[in-house]
């Protein structure tokens, strides 16, 4: 894989993903991708719910977080940011 020191603009530089199951993917993706996880961490929410940041070589990478069981009202769906 690798290594970014920078990213242009349009370039996506990081990924969040919800899981229903994150501790699931949280070993899914470390497998796949040979990631190391830090977490996990509170995600605020009724009821709470899970956050755990990927890692590589010493580096954020992206995070692994809980679904929340109900969308909440003005809720954003899937989406690129750039």
């Amino acid at each position: 894989m690798s290594e970014r020191n920078d990213y242009p603009p349009g370039v996506p530089c990081w990924v969040d993903t919800l899981q229903p199951d994150p501790q699931a993917a949280v070993r899914f993706y470390g497998d796949l991708m040979g990631w190391a996880f830090e977490g996990p961490g509170v995600m605020p929410g009724d009821p709470p719910g899970q956050y755990s940041v990927a890692r590589l070589r010493g580096r954020d990478v992206a995070g692994v977080g809980s679904q929340p069981s109900q969308p909440s009202a003005g809720a954003m769906p899937t989406v690129w940011n750039t």
